[in-house]
């Protein structure tokens, strides 16, 4: 007998479930079966079972196709003994006509070009596809198929016999229909001779209609093991040709079907108004009705299902006794009870209960601010009375993929007083499992360039290094050997000869081990070696991570040579399995990740033994077929979401239609969901649907039906509604958009107010004042202390806007970008800010002065050449450069690093031949520039070499001329001066050491152009010169650079200028210093030009590393007047103050 189970409730549903199960009779060692429709059904009901009766045991859950074929077949062999049973096994791995297989089989039709050549639209679809793509296809199209054995078996039988079913004309028809024929016969060889039946579930059905019903019969059924009674629990959908078999074996067994309906009511003609005034212009309206909107609107799919249902009872017992109201009187529940009773909200008639917070839309301004909001929300919730369980509250979101990070970063980096316990569940495999990580990316590296950002990524996950003996300081060391070995991409020269690049090996993971097994070898500071200078010089047992390098490229390597063209199919599985094995660590995996992953590789490799067995030609498969075949076998969507007692953040369908008390849905943004997804241009069934089709865009809508229902409490919804960079306002989704058009006409206040209650609009930032005001908006509410304690110590600083920095962080200073005024100010303009609103100083008063105590002049030059810095190092504050990282491109254009380092390795030979008198070829010289690995190849390095080699002879000469002269011992001097601190002049000495001293003076030199640094620390070194007056050296002094020289004459008062810039020291110690030396140089090169000046300073789109963008110097002038608008005037006075006698004593045409 078939029994319906009505209820609007899952909990109503699992009790009568549970009562049933609990019923003592019949077989006590029969499992009870219950068909679910996901593994989290399961897993609720099994809690269920558990907290009722203690334990849950001798239940055996299953899937609705694969239980109907086993007890379907069962009741025929047993009912029917003489009737031949339609061939298809059980085992879905091993089915042919399952999509997982069929897709395969498509595949190869699609290799066929004899077959391909006769279908010109799909011929020319293919031409232009590689091989993933025709993977991609061919899974959509056995996707297809399975679709029209399920809902077209009509369709199916035309083909076969070969006739078209569709009108003329219909594109896509014909391929499909040779396709099945072809697939038919395909699959009718390999089951020795038997027909396998792909409509098996249709013959099936119709062969148990035509078993009788004697009680002979009815006897042999009962000893075939077919169960007496079975559940199917909550399925959202049922095909037509599962409801068939279902209403077959409800005649010999009882089948009880648990199905949710939102409505107690008759709703099975209830259709949208728009649609029924269509349909009434048509002719159509008979019989149908309108009622609760957002029901005709979202429930179509669960209208279909239900109404087939009550259909195929038949005689059967309808039990739809069990429909309750929500409790309480929320927005939610009285919503709720409204498509309980098939009725539409009247206008006006709900009162403005400002303390119900059932409903709520918040409006934030990225995903991360969402997340940021719910976890405030979560905690002012738990401290609320009557506060739920963690696992009382479920959260989804339409790409968890997407947002699993952002989770991460949210939720799991809370102050341990904040934190609240979370599971991501439902998670793919790929992604989470580092075993199954590692070789998807080991196989992605196989079949790309080599790059070594990709190669190093691979080495430095956890599972990889551990096999290879590398911990953190080993993959440190090896970091810094790749970057000195200028690798940058492709395993040797071969592979860039396979790519028409030539076979020069140069940059490549073979030219850098070589060098640096060269640096292993010869001793220090030796030269070229087979035109390569060593690398590295690892030495002793540092050298060992050199040993695992070369062994972990090894194995990729052979990885990628052994995989270079496409294999046999049947060649992959054990080479899958031997990479995992020298690849992957099994401790640090973990045993379970390995085993999922074997699991998924044995899973390929069943499914293509079903394919091509007994000996048939296998299709060749390329490496990214393979990855991402083993990708779509890791990420199978049946594993699904579970629920937890922790906060549990799912897909959006893993947990569908189980009850929490707190929903709460993310990411609701227009197009995000329902998603924009449309159906393949080739889907013969959307194009001519028939009643009963599953429809992804209904199934949606279905979905968030389900959410709403599925709430006890309160629905929380959130979307990015408001643009992170102007504040624009973003549309929600149309779901949203359509329950907020039904809930604010029903509440009684102006429309204003009702939105500003139902929809909560968030601050960009977490720090937002209004997040932690004493009476404010209690959502707004933030409960980060920190943010509250920065909030209120900064209440008495007077805010002042600062631009926000556009590019990156500034570089060093010797970076030869960051230097001179550059592009000119209309830059200025084309600034990105973001309006921020008020920024609190980060210094808000002087610090206190420093102790009394020498300074020594190297002090004083690192002062002068960045005084912000030195500012935040007197707070213990180094803020970190960032990691010089590995680059993926060969060098192309000689930069300033490259230049410095030909510099490094030509100057010494050429200055020791400028003081013998002697001369170094330019062969010699070119030999020794191209050993190294930063000056590009070909004729660019050589041009490079040509225009830079005039440049090092003429300033290895000019430093050999000037060097003539004796050298004097270095000079030491402790120069006597005061600086006062609270009103009393201090006694500071100034300790002097100069080097490079000569009777003609002091000399200095620097192979590169001058720079504002430059010439700021020769102008130090030169009034300590000056001011000790050493004897027999002459009060000058000498830069030499790169085709450049300058120097400074004799200064007459150097004690007072010392003092002066002492004076400078000691403020810019205390406070920000206004004295921005590449910014004030421009400006008093450029004849105290304020363009000049703001050209220099200010950052911009097309000037990232101007001296503003600096963090120094962003951290030192936050929340101050910026120094070239209102801190104008005490720019130009200290950077007069400094640079004005500079540029009196500087003689730029210094002789050398």
């Amino acid at each position: 007998m078939l029994t319906l189970h009505f209820a609007n409730r899952q909990e109503t549903l699992v009790d009568l479930l549970t009562t049933a199960l609990g019923q003592t009779g019949g077989d006590l060692f029969a499992a009870a079966e219950v068909v679910v429709p996901s593994k989290a059904v399961a897993r609720a009901v099994t809690l269920q079972l558990a907290q009722r009766f203690g334990i849950c045991a001798n239940v055996r859950f299953s899937f609705l196709a694969p239980w109907l074929w086993a007890q379907g077949t069962v009741a025929l062999a047993a009912a029917a003994p003489g009737t031949p049973l339609p061939v298809r096994t059980a085992d879905s791995a091993q089915a042919p006509w399952q999509p997982a297989q069929l897709a395969w089989r498509v595949l190869a039709a699609f290799h066929d070009d004899a077959w391909v050549a006769g279908h010109p639209r799909l011929a020319r679809y293919l031409a232009q596809a590689d091989a993933v793509t025709r993977l991609d296809l061919a899974q959509r199209v056995a996707a297809q198929v399975d679709q029209h054995i399920t809902y077209r078996p009509d369709w199916l039988a035309a083909w076969s016999g070969g006739r078209l079913v569709l009108p003329p004309g219909t594109d896509d028809e014909s391929w499909q229909a040779a396709l099945w024929r072809r697939l038919q016969a395909e699959i009718a060889d390999t089951a020795d001779g038997a027909a396998v039946d792909p409509t098996a579930a249709h013959s099936l059905a119709a062969a148990l209609a035509q078993v009788g019903d004697s009680p002979a019969t009815r006897a042999r059924l009962q000893q075939s093991g077919l169960p007496a009674s079975a559940h199917v629990f909550c399925l959202p959908t049922i095909a037509p040709v599962h409801l068939a078999l279902l209403q077959q074996l409800a005649r010999w067994m009882d089948l009880h079907i648990h199905a949710l309906n939102p409505c107690a009511e008759y709703w099975f003609d209830v259709v949208q108004p728009r649609r029924l005034a269509r349909l009434a212009a048509a002719g159509k309206a008979q019989h149908l009705e309108t009622g609760h909107r957002l029901l005709a609107a979202w429930g179509q799919q669960t209208q279909a299902q239900l109404a087939a249902l009550v259909d195929a009872c038949g005689d059967g017992v309808v039990d739809d006794d069990h429909f309750d109201p929500a409790p309480g009187s929320s927005l939610l529940a009285t919503l709720q009870n409204a498509i309980l009773d098939l009725q539409d909200l009247a206008p006006a008639s709900l009162p403005l209960d400002r303390a119900d917070r059932s409903i709520e839309l918040h409006v934030c301004h990225s995903l991360t601010r969402e997340l940021e909001v719910l976890h405030d929300t979560l905690l002012a919730r738990f401290a609320e009375p009557d506060p739920p369980a963690p696992g009382d509250i479920l959260v989804v979101l339409p790409d968890l993929e997407a947002a699993a990070p952002v989770i991460d970063s949210v939720f799991g980096t809370a102050p341990p007083a904040l934190a609240l316990p979370f599971t991501i569940t439902g998670r793919a495999q790929s992604q989470v499992n580092p075993a199954a990580r590692a070789l998807l990316d080991a196989l992605a590296l196989a079949a790309a360039r080599g790059t070594a950002s990709a190669v190093f990524g691979l080495l430095q996950q956890p599972v990889v290094a551990t096999r290879f003996g590398l911990d953190d300081e080993d993959l440190a060391r090896i970091h810094g050997w790749v970057l000195d070995a200028g690798v940058h991409w492709a395993f040797d020269g071969a592979q860039r000869q396979g790519l028409g690049l030539g076979d020069d090996a140069r940059h490549s993971w073979a030219d850098g081990l070589d060098r640096l097994f060269l640096g292993h070898a010869l001793p220090g500071g030796a030269g070229p070696f087979d035109g390569r200078l060593p690398a590295g010089e690892p030495e002793g047992s540092a050298a060992l991570p050199l040993g695992a390098l070369w062994a972990f490229l090894q194995t990729i390597d052979t990885l990628r040579l052994r995989t270079a063209h496409p294999l046999p199919a049947p060649d992959w599985p054990p080479l899958l399995l031997a990479l995992a094995d020298g690849l992957l660590h099994p401790d640090t995996a973990g045993a379970d990740a390995l085993a999922d992953l074997r699991a998924a590789i044995q899973g390929l490799a069943d499914l293509w033994a079903g394919v091509w067995a007994d000996g048939a030609p296998t299709l060749p498969l390329a490496l990214d077929v393979v990855r991402q075949a083993l990708t779509q076998a890791l990420d199978d969507p049946a594993r699904g979401g579970v629920p937890t007692g922790r906060i549990t953040f799912s897909a959006l369908p893993s947990l569908r239609s189980l009850p929490y008390r707190m929903v709460c849905v993310l990411g609701l943004n227009d197009g995000a969901f329902p998603s924009a997804n449309r159906p393949a241009e080739f889907d013969l069934i959307a194009r001519h649907p028939r009643p009963g089709d599953r429809q992804r865009r209904q199934d949606e809508r279905n979905l968030f039906l389900d959410l709403l229902l599925a709430a006890r409490e309160r629905l929380y919804l959130s979307h990015t509604g408001r643009s992170v960079r102007d504040n624009s306002h973003l549309p929600p989704s149309v779901l949203v958009s359509e329950l907020l058009d039904v809930l604010v006409p029903a509440i009684d206040a102006p429309r204003a107010a009702v939105l500003a209650h139902l929809v909560v609009d968030h601050p960009l930032q977490a720090f937002d004042p209004r997040g932690f005001q004493p009476g404010g908006d209690a959502r707004l509410r933030s409960f980060h202390g920190e943010y509250a304690a920065a909030l209120a110590a900064g209440q008495a600083a007077a805010p002042t806007q600062v631009p926000a920095a556009t590019g990156p962080d500034a570089g060093g200073d010797d970076d030869p970008a960051t230097d001179g005024a550059g592009d000119d100010s209309s830059e200025e303009a084309d600034t990105d800010e973001t309006d921020a609103g008020s920024i609190t100083a980060f210094f808000t008063q002087p610090l206190p002065a420093p102790t009394p105590a020498p300074l020594s002049l190297q002090q004083l030059q690192r002062f002068f050449r960045h005084p912000a810095r030195a500012l935040l190092q007197r707070l213990g504050l180094t803020l970190r450069q960032p990691d010089e990282t590995l680059g993926d491109d060969e060098p192309f254009l000689a930069d300033f690093p490259a230049r410095q380092d030909l510099a490094d390795r030509l100057l010494p030979p050429l200055l020791q031949a400028a003081e013998l008198g002697t001369t170094v070829d330019d062969t010699t010289l070119a030999t020794l520039a191209q050993a190294g690995t930063r000056l590009p190849g070909g004729p660019v390095g050589r041009q490079v070499v040509d225009a830079e080699l005039p440049l090092l002879r003429a300033h290895a000469q000019a430093l050999a001329d000037a060097g003539r002269a004796q050298v004097l011992p270095p000079h030491s001097a402790s120069l006597p001066f005061t600086i006062p601190i609270g009103g009393v002049d201090q006694p500071w000495p100034l300790d002097i050491t100069l080097t490079g001293l000569r009777a003609d003076g002091l000399l200095l030199h620097r192979y590169d152009d001058p720079r504002a640094a430059d010439h700021l620390q020769a102008w130090l070194a030169h009034l300590a010169l000056c001011a000790s007056a050493p004897a027999g050296v002459a009060g000058r002094t000498r830069w030499l650079g790169r085709g450049a020289r300058f120097g400074f004459r004799t200064v007459d008062d150097p004690l007072l200028l010392l003092q002066q810039l002492l004076d400078l020291w000691a403020q810019g110690q205390r406070q920000p210093l206004p004295f921005l030396p590449k910014t004030a140089w421009a400006w008093m090169a450029g004849g105290r030009s304020l363009g000049a000046a703001r050209a220099t300073w200010m950052a911009s789109a097309r000037r990232p590393f101007a001296e503003q963008a600096d963090p120094a110097h962003r951290l030192v002038w936050r929340g101050r007047p910026d120094p070239l608008d209102g801190g104008l005037a005490d720019f130009e006075a200290v950077s007069a103050l400094v640079l004005e006698p500079l540029f009196a004593h500087l003689d730029d045409g210094a002789a050398a």
